[in-house]
């Protein structure tokens, strides 16, 4: 066989070892063998080169020992914190180096994990992954990862191994050292963490009782922590998007504030924010209360609205859609929008593993520059919404200062108590939006049995507020 014959051959077989282990694999050919390179799990790009053996037996099996030891590169890292024992395997011959992206040298590859004995190996998983059992899926603790069992012990985790003595028939006194699997072993384990379902509830516990009914929490404790200071930019920024409207503006910052004060209140309105001019603050704005939910935050775009999986809606309390308008069909993404700001529950369609069902406790922002995002029918008040009336924006220096004390943890820690302690009294999370005369809605209608056609002709303070016929 020549050796440029073998070298594609390693190349395909190579890509097909690593793209069924690693999500964003890329294996390129070079004059001495194959480049390896892929992002792990919190998106940091690694890279190993293989150089070729033409008088390697089995070169693929020797990538794939190195695919595996990257693979748990960040995982080793992360047992000083947890305290697990471990014990680093011997590297195969001609395993090849990692090169850290920080520096030149090249980084010794981690061994997959060993425990020293079954004991430590229950308590290690048990600390990492839980069963659940109405799903039949495994759960990875730290980061809510979902994994079917059979992609949970022959793939992910299937070289995580524990040391086992086993006596030798025959021989006084003799045992034989055998490692063996540990993910399938904790898998079928009575002693294994298991759950009867999952929840989102933000603010309880990690694992909720209801009787016997046990329950994972998918909330998680977000970093950031409320801590009174400046908020001089907030306060600036606000002033300009509702001049000489006080009402209004204490109904926003209420608005925003309720959840936070009440961990888990699902609002029955959504905001609306317009502007006719692009760059006034409103997305800037947004990303300051983002950043006081952490991973409990996400912005979508119309796309995440139809597609034909929904991963993004789980775990979320707030909401931002960035020109979130429907297209041709406005009457489509507004019945689509209905059921995310008032339906009590969520089903999460995620690819490749089970549907469940968790609270949806979400609560929605839209931000546009289209006078007429979509279709409202009259007398449907989910919708709050506000024009930004200046057709200005703010100097640049103030959007690089709003920028900088956002980006400062003391900046939106100051934000967070601010909001903490904002008067909530008078506001019902259960109510309708405010009505106001700021908005107006022109019908038009043809003869019977045409089409109705809606065009929103002025969005400022709620969606609709009166109809022309």
């Amino acid at each position: 066989m020549n050796r440029e014959f073998r070298t594609r051959r390693l190349h395909f077989a190579a890509y097909a070892i690593a793209a069924s282990v690693l999500p964003f694999v890329r294996c390129e050919l070079n004059g001495r063998g194959v480049d390896f390179v892929f992002e792990d799990e919190d998106g940091v790009g690694h890279e190993a080169e293989w150089a070729f053996d033409a008088g390697a037996p089995c070169p693929a099996v020797q990538l794939f020992s190195a695919v595996t030891f990257l693979r748990r590169k960040m995982d080793l890292a992360k047992q000083t914190e947890t305290g697990e024992k471990y014990v680093e395997s011997s590297p195969p011959v001609n395993s090849p180096a990692v090169t850290n992206p920080t520096s030149q040298a090249p980084v010794a590859l981690a061994a997959p994990h060993t425990f020293e004995n079954w004991k430590d190996a229950l308590a290690a998983f048990n600390r990492r992954f839980a069963y659940i059992k109405t799903l039949d899926a495994v759960v990875r603790l730290d980061n809510l990862q979902m994994f079917t069992p059979d992609k949970f012990v022959r793939c992910q985790y299937g070289n995580w191994t524990f040391k086992s003595e086993k006596k030798v028939e025959g021989v006084e006194d003799k045992k034989e050292v055998q490692y063996l699997p540990a993910a399938r072993r904790w898998l079928f384990s009575k002693d294994r963490n298991e759950f009867d379902g999952m929840t989102y509830a933000p603010g309880k516990p990690a694992s909720i009782c209801n009787g016997l009914y046990k329950e994972l929490n998918r909330w998680r404790q977000p970093d950031m922590k409320a801590a009174k200071g400046d908020i001089g930019p907030w306060n600036e920024l606000l002033d300009f998007m509702f001049p000489d409207a006080a009402e209004q503006r204490m109904y926003f910052e209420q608005w925003l504030a309720y959840p936070l004060q009440h961990p888990g209140t699902k609002l029955k309105t959504a905001v609306v924010l317009y502007s006719r001019r692009q760059g006034v603050g409103k997305n800037i704005m947004v990303e300051a209360v983002e950043k006081i939910y952490g991973s409990n935050a996400v912005e979508i775009g119309e796309s995440q609205l139809y597609g034909s999986f929904n991963f993004w809606q789980k775990d979320k309390q707030f909401v931002v859609g960035d020109e979130v308008q429907g297209g041709g069909d406005k009457r489509k993404v507004i019945e689509r929008l209905k059921i995310l700001i008032t339906s009590p529950t969520l089903e999460i369609n995620e690819k490749y593993m089970p549907q469940f069902s968790i609270p949806n406790l979400a609560n929605f922002i839209f931000l546009t520059n289209n006078p007429d995002p979509f279709y409202v029918a009259d007398g449907d008040r989910r919708f709050w919404a506000w024009e930004i009336p200046q057709q200005e924006a703010l100097p640049d220096s103030f959007y690089r200062r709003f920028h900088d004390w956002k980006e400062s943890g003391a900046g939106i820690a100051a934000l967070y108590w601010h909001l903490l302690h904002v008067d909530v009294a008078s506001f019902n999370p259960d109510a309708k939006a405010p009505v106001t005369q700021n908005a107006q809605v022109q019908v038009s209608q043809t003869s019977q049995g045409a089409k109705q056609s809606v065009k929103t002709v002025l969005l400022k303070g709620r969606v609709p507020v009166k109809v022309n016929q």
